[in-house]
Protein backbone atom coordinates (compact mmCIF):
# COMPACT_ATOMS: atom_id res chain seq x y z
CA UNK A 1 0.00 0.00 0.00
CA UNK A 2 1.26 3.46 -0.82
CA UNK A 3 1.30 5.98 1.99
CA UNK A 4 -0.14 9.45 1.56
CA UNK A 5 2.29 12.32 1.17
CA UNK A 6 2.76 14.09 4.51
CA UNK A 7 5.75 16.33 3.77
CA UNK A 8 4.84 19.69 2.27
CA UNK A 9 6.02 20.50 -1.22
CA UNK A 10 8.65 23.16 -1.77
CA UNK A 11 6.00 25.66 -2.81
CA UNK A 12 3.89 24.86 0.27
CA UNK A 13 6.93 25.28 2.49
CA UNK A 14 7.75 28.60 0.88
CA UNK A 15 4.19 29.86 1.26
CA UNK A 16 4.06 28.81 4.93
CA UNK A 17 7.28 30.71 5.55
CA UNK A 18 5.87 33.81 3.83
CA UNK A 19 2.64 33.60 5.84
CA UNK A 20 4.58 33.12 9.07
CA UNK A 21 6.84 36.06 8.23
CA UNK A 22 3.80 38.26 7.74
CA UNK A 23 2.55 37.36 11.22
CA UNK A 24 5.95 37.87 12.85
CA UNK A 25 6.55 41.15 11.00
CA UNK A 26 3.11 42.46 12.00
CA UNK A 27 3.74 41.52 15.62
CA UNK A 28 7.38 42.49 16.12
CA UNK A 29 8.32 44.67 13.14
CA UNK A 30 10.53 43.66 10.24
CA UNK A 31 13.83 44.88 11.68
CA UNK A 32 13.71 42.97 15.00
CA UNK A 33 12.27 39.78 13.45
CA UNK A 34 14.70 36.87 13.12
CA UNK A 35 14.97 33.89 10.80
CA UNK A 36 14.57 31.60 13.82
CA UNK A 37 11.27 33.27 14.79
CA UNK A 38 9.92 33.04 11.25
CA UNK A 39 10.98 29.41 10.88
CA UNK A 40 9.48 28.46 14.25
CA UNK A 41 6.20 30.23 13.47
CA UNK A 42 5.99 28.26 10.22
CA UNK A 43 6.78 24.99 11.99
CA UNK A 44 10.11 24.53 10.22
CA UNK A 45 13.82 24.63 10.98
CA UNK A 46 16.37 27.22 9.89
CA UNK A 47 17.45 24.73 7.24
CA UNK A 48 14.02 24.82 5.63
CA UNK A 49 14.12 28.62 5.63
CA UNK A 50 17.51 28.82 3.97
CA UNK A 51 16.56 26.23 1.38
CA UNK A 52 13.91 28.70 0.17
CA UNK A 53 15.41 32.12 0.91
CA UNK A 54 19.01 33.29 1.07
CA UNK A 55 18.22 35.65 3.94
CA UNK A 56 15.46 37.57 5.67
CA UNK A 57 16.08 40.42 3.25
CA UNK A 58 15.53 38.05 0.31
CA UNK A 59 12.17 37.04 1.79
CA UNK A 60 11.21 40.70 2.24
CA UNK A 61 12.17 41.42 -1.37
CA UNK A 62 10.01 38.53 -2.58
CA UNK A 63 7.06 40.02 -0.70
CA UNK A 64 7.83 43.43 -2.19
CA UNK A 65 7.96 41.98 -5.70
CA UNK A 66 4.60 40.26 -5.16
CA UNK A 67 3.12 43.55 -4.00
CA UNK A 68 4.57 45.41 -7.01
CA UNK A 69 3.31 42.85 -9.50
CA UNK A 70 -0.23 42.76 -8.09
CA UNK A 71 -0.37 46.54 -7.69
CA UNK A 72 0.47 47.20 -11.33
CA UNK A 73 -1.71 44.33 -12.56
CA UNK A 74 -4.66 45.58 -10.50
CA UNK A 75 -4.20 49.12 -11.78
CA UNK A 76 -4.05 47.98 -15.39
CA UNK A 77 -7.16 45.82 -14.93
CA UNK A 78 -9.10 48.73 -13.42
CA UNK A 79 -8.13 50.95 -16.33
CA UNK A 80 -8.97 48.36 -19.00
CA UNK A 81 -12.30 47.49 -17.33
CA UNK A 82 -13.44 51.11 -16.93
CA UNK A 83 -16.84 51.71 -18.62
CA UNK A 84 -15.64 55.04 -20.06
CA UNK A 85 -12.46 57.13 -20.16
CA UNK A 86 -13.85 59.36 -17.40
CA UNK A 87 -11.69 58.99 -14.26
CA UNK A 88 -14.80 59.41 -12.09
CA UNK A 89 -16.31 56.26 -13.59
CA UNK A 90 -13.10 54.41 -12.84
CA UNK A 91 -12.98 55.56 -9.22
CA UNK A 92 -16.68 55.05 -8.54
CA UNK A 93 -16.85 51.54 -10.00
CA UNK A 94 -16.80 48.60 -7.55
CA UNK A 95 -13.41 46.89 -7.54
CA UNK A 96 -11.49 44.29 -5.64
CA UNK A 97 -8.89 45.46 -3.17
CA UNK A 98 -5.38 44.12 -3.54
CA UNK A 99 -4.66 41.27 -1.16
CA UNK A 100 -0.92 40.80 -0.89
CA UNK A 101 0.58 40.37 2.56
CA UNK A 102 1.72 43.99 2.48
CA UNK A 103 -1.72 45.32 1.56
CA UNK A 104 -3.51 43.68 4.49
CA UNK A 105 -1.99 46.12 6.99
CA UNK A 106 -1.23 49.80 6.47
CA UNK A 107 1.26 49.66 9.34
CA UNK A 108 3.00 46.65 7.83
CA UNK A 109 3.13 48.36 4.43
CA UNK A 110 4.79 51.42 6.00
CA UNK A 111 7.28 49.17 7.78
CA UNK A 112 8.10 47.42 4.50
CA UNK A 113 8.78 50.70 2.72
CA UNK A 114 10.99 52.04 5.52
CA UNK A 115 12.88 48.77 5.83
CA UNK A 116 13.42 48.41 2.09
CA UNK A 117 14.41 52.06 1.72
CA UNK A 118 17.30 51.42 4.10
CA UNK A 119 18.81 48.81 1.75
CA UNK A 120 20.35 49.47 -1.65
CA UNK A 121 18.49 46.56 -3.27
CA UNK A 122 15.30 47.62 -1.53
CA UNK A 123 15.59 51.15 -2.87
CA UNK A 124 16.12 49.77 -6.37
CA UNK A 125 12.93 47.73 -6.13
CA UNK A 126 10.98 50.64 -4.70
CA UNK A 127 12.18 52.83 -7.58
CA UNK A 128 10.95 50.17 -9.99
CA UNK A 129 7.56 50.22 -8.29
CA UNK A 130 7.36 54.00 -8.52
CA UNK A 131 8.48 54.15 -12.15
CA UNK A 132 6.10 51.47 -13.41
CA UNK A 133 3.14 52.79 -11.41
CA UNK A 134 3.70 56.38 -12.51
CA UNK A 135 4.04 55.35 -16.16
CA UNK A 136 0.85 53.28 -16.01
CA UNK A 137 -1.13 56.13 -14.45
CA UNK A 138 0.31 58.76 -16.81
CA UNK A 139 -0.60 56.69 -19.87
CA UNK A 140 -4.12 56.19 -18.54
CA UNK A 141 -4.53 59.92 -17.92
CA UNK A 142 -3.32 60.75 -21.43
CA UNK A 143 -5.77 58.26 -22.96
CA UNK A 144 -8.63 59.61 -20.88
CA UNK A 145 -7.84 63.23 -21.74
CA UNK A 146 -7.71 62.44 -25.45
CA UNK A 147 -10.95 60.44 -25.35
CA UNK A 148 -12.77 63.16 -23.40
CA UNK A 149 -11.30 66.02 -25.43
CA UNK A 150 -10.03 67.89 -22.39
CA UNK A 151 -6.69 69.21 -21.23
CA UNK A 152 -5.13 67.91 -18.06
CA UNK A 153 -4.54 70.56 -15.37
CA UNK A 154 -0.85 69.58 -15.44
CA UNK A 155 1.42 67.28 -17.47
CA UNK A 156 0.39 63.65 -17.05
CA UNK A 157 3.75 62.60 -15.60
CA UNK A 158 3.43 65.24 -12.85
CA UNK A 159 -0.19 64.27 -12.20
CA UNK A 160 0.84 60.62 -11.89
CA UNK A 161 3.62 61.55 -9.48
CA UNK A 162 1.13 63.51 -7.36
CA UNK A 163 -1.35 60.64 -7.26
CA UNK A 164 1.27 58.07 -6.28
CA UNK A 165 2.64 60.35 -3.55
CA UNK A 166 -0.87 60.91 -2.23
CA UNK A 167 -1.53 57.17 -2.20
CA UNK A 168 1.61 56.48 -0.16
CA UNK A 169 1.01 59.43 2.15
CA UNK A 170 -2.57 58.42 2.82
CA UNK A 171 -1.35 54.95 3.71
CA UNK A 172 0.72 56.51 6.48
CA UNK A 173 -2.31 58.49 7.67
CA UNK A 174 -4.26 55.24 7.85
CA UNK A 175 -1.65 54.00 10.31
CA UNK A 176 -1.85 57.14 12.44
CA UNK A 177 -5.64 57.53 12.41
CA UNK A 178 -7.32 54.45 10.92
CA UNK A 179 -10.79 55.49 12.11
CA UNK A 180 -10.78 58.74 10.13
CA UNK A 181 -8.56 57.72 7.24
CA UNK A 182 -10.30 54.81 5.55
CA UNK A 183 -10.33 53.36 2.05
CA UNK A 184 -13.82 54.79 1.50
CA UNK A 185 -12.62 58.26 2.50
CA UNK A 186 -9.64 57.83 0.19
CA UNK A 187 -12.01 57.17 -2.71
CA UNK A 188 -14.08 60.24 -1.79
CA UNK A 189 -10.99 62.45 -1.87
CA UNK A 190 -9.95 61.07 -5.24
CA UNK A 191 -13.44 61.67 -6.63
CA UNK A 192 -13.25 65.32 -5.56
CA UNK A 193 -9.78 65.70 -7.03
CA UNK A 194 -11.06 64.59 -10.43
CA UNK A 195 -14.39 66.38 -10.10
CA UNK A 196 -13.41 69.61 -11.86
CA UNK A 197 -11.91 67.71 -14.77
CA UNK A 198 -15.00 65.57 -15.22
CA UNK A 199 -17.19 68.65 -14.89
CA UNK A 200 -15.59 70.15 -17.96
CA UNK A 201 -16.77 67.34 -20.21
Amino acid sequence: MSSERTRPTREETRQRLLDAATEVFARDGIGPATVDEISSAAGFTRGAFYSNFESKDALVFDMLDEHLEQSVQGLEEMISDAPTANPLDLLAAPRDRRDTAIDRSALLYTDYVLYAAGLEEGRRRLRTRLDVTRQTIAQALDRAAAALGVDLPMPSDLAAELLVAFDDGYGLHMVIDPHTNTTDRYDQIMLHLFGSWAGST
